[in-house]
């Protein structure tokens, strides 16, 4: 497992190092230069010619450090520089002088680089906060409109090391050396495509800074894959769990297939189907050692719970959703395993959109009943100052006009005033009791409406709820639309599970798995797995249902359902890519990585 750090992270992690333990920053500098000249010697010859190209910052003064060790090791470099803005950058840029290699400084309209074929960006680091823009921006068109090889010190200018979005611009590298710690920004799309190979160097940060930074992102790496429980000699079938798959529809039934097929590949010792009766058939070809039951179109809703509660009592690992359809059978099916469930139950396709509908109605009925519940304490409030306000007036009218005959003007005041309070009183009194029994009905009825809206999931305490959804169902289920959850992956899951948590079931235990290029997977803890396995070869119909398969079994296999979810997804990726060596990203298909799981998982 390594950690991957976001911006302000990294900068706890440089404060720490120099403050707390008293590193220099400028030999945290000359280490990273150094981890970057050594790439450069690996890779590009002395008869290279070199432009180091140079920000205002640190970033900046990392760059003139790595051309100052080039230059002593022989190579042609040149510095390319403009204001100096740290302190660490006019040392070194004094240093650099006086070692002799050529200085010169950019200006709009004249930076010209088709001279080299190795280029160094030190423009910009992870500090980057704005858009690139005016002379910058040209050189950053200038360095990608080169020939030249291009190493990007730290990170490529311009790539948002927290969310790898581009800002404003950005340079394209072919090589990356980064330092301490890979940048999440490096992972993530587009910033994965501006990287090119990317190289982590040690640099000397003290081993216990990273257990100081709360809530870290995390990858796998191939020896990961050790994390798996092994499979003990002495066992059976039925210490490797009992996988209940709830999904195919009257004509749909592959996904079932390859939810159940990749769920026995990923080792469950049992999987039973539950399906639609046209399905039958198909399963039992596809997969002969999965147990059935089945339910027809005419059942009705008392029918179809009846069958799911037995089935519930059976499982100890739920897969619901793939290819169930949105029939009334589906969403009673989804309905009732939310609201039942007692084991670990992973909510893929259609499940998350019947239960995107749900949540949708739950909020609307909430929302509705706050509403009357609002309109009726006003509507009560504003009769009773009405009545108050008129009789008062009515009251004081009266009394006047019945003294002034005596022209006792004292009489008038003193029975005004007792008039008025008397009749305050009771027309407080009066109104109130009115409608008491109205209100308190009416706030009866919000409150239980209300908890019957957050309480759609099951009350059993500590249960994990696995969700999976592509881009279009989190959009879906979270409100989010598609651009800001790209804009910023990580945050947008990760903000989506806290308020699902708090919202709707606080007692529950809340995953998600979001599907993508870069598939992220959270939980309510703030933690963050991002994925590398996988290739475009599996952008398929089919491995999805493949997914949760490979979820479950890992669950049955006693892995606490977050790793499952992280190391499902790992795998899920390695057999994808074993795939695409075997037939090609083109041809290759959803059975192809069922196929392959069980490589992935030696």
């Amino acid at each position: 497992m390594k950690y991957v750090l976001d911006s302000k992270q990294m900068k706890q992690v440089d404060n720490f190092s120099i403050k707390r333990i008293g590193m220099p920053s400028l030999v945290l500098m000359e280490r990273a230069a150094l981890g970057v000249a050594g790439l450069i010697e690996s890779k590009f010859s002395e008869k290279s010619k070199i432009v180091c190209v140079c920000g205002s910052g640190n970033n900046g003064a990392d760059g003139i450090a790595v051309a100052r060790i080039l230059f002593e090791k022989g190579y042609d470099v040149t510095i390319l520089a403009g204001v100096v803005g740290t302190s660490e950058g006019e040392t070194q840029l004094s240093i650099a002088k006086k070692s002799g290699i050529k200085i010169k400084k950019y200006t709009r309209n004249k930076i010209k680089l088709n001279e080299y074929n190795l280029i160094i960006d030190a423009i910009f680091g992870i500090g980057l906060l704005r858009n690139i823009e005016g002379n910058y921006a040209d050189l950053v068109s200038a360095v990608n409109d080169s020939k030249a090889k291009v190493v990007s010190v730290d990170i490529p200018s311009g790539i948002n090391s927290t969310t790898g979005q581009i800002m404003g611009t950005a340079v394209k590298a072919d090589y990356t050396v980064t330092f301490g710690y890979k940048k999440i920004g490096l992972l993530l799309y587009p910033g994965a495509d501006y990287s090119g190979k990317v190289k982590v160097v040690d640099i000397g940060f003290p081993k216990t800074v990273i257990r100081k930074i709360a809530k870290k992102a995390f990858t796998f790496t191939g020896d990961d894959i050790n994390l798996i429980p092994k499979r003990m000699k002495n066992s059976n079938k039925g210490m490797y769990g009992k996988v209940l798959v709830i999904a195919g529809s009257e004509y749909i039934g592959g996904a079932a297939c390859l939810a159940g097929m990749s769920a026995y590949r990923s080792g469950v010792g049992l999987v039973k189907v539950l399906t639609h009766q046209n399905n039958r058939d198909a399963i039992l070809k596809a997969v002969p050692e999965a147990l059935i039951s089945t339910y027809n179109s005419n059942y009705g809703v008392e029918q179809i719970e009846s069958i799911i509660s037995n089935e519930l009592e059976w499982a100890s690992c739920i897969i619901i959703g793939p290819g169930i359809s949105k029939s009334e059978i589906a969403v009673t099916l989804t309905k009732y395993v939310i609201g039942n469930t007692k084991v670990p139950t992973i909510i893929d396709a259609d499940a998350l959109n019947i239960m995107a509908n749900i949540i949708a109605d739950a909020k609307t009925g909430a929302n509705t009943e706050a509403k009357i519940e609002t309109n009726t304490e006003a509507k009560i409030e504003s009769k009773i100052e009405s009545k108050i306000e008129t009789n008062i007036e009515a009251n004081i009218e009266a009394k006047i006009e019945a003294k002034i005959e005596d022209n006792t003007e004292a009489k008038i005041e003193t029975n005004t005033a007792a008039k008025i309070e008397a009749n305050t009183e009771a027309n407080i009194e009066a109104n109130t009791e009115a409608n008491t029994e109205a209100n308190a009905e009416t706030k009866t009825e919000t409150k239980i409406e209300t908890k019957i809206n957050k309480n759609i999931f099951t009350n059993e305490d500590g249960v994990s709820f696995i969700l999976t959804p592509h881009i279009g169902e989190m959009e879906r289920i979270s409100g989010f639309d598609k651009r800001t959850i790209k804009s910023d992956p990580i945050k947008y899951a990760s903000e989506f599970v806290k308020y699902f948590s708090k919202t709707y079931s606080e007692n529950l235990n809340i995953i998600c798995v979001m599907k993508d290029a870069r598939t992220i997977v959270t939980d309510s803890n703030g933690c963050a797995y991002i994925n590398t396995s996988g290739n475009s070869g599996m952008a398929k119909g089919g491995s999805g249902d493949v997914l949760t398969g490979v979820i479950a079994g890992l669950i049955s296999n006693k892995m606490s359902c977050f790793d499952a979810a992280c190391m499902g997804v790992y795998v899920h990726g390695l057999a994808g890519d074993e795939s695409a060596i075997k037939k090609g990203q083109y041809g290759m298909k959803a059975g192809d990585i069922i196929d392959n799981i069980c490589a992935a998982m030696k």
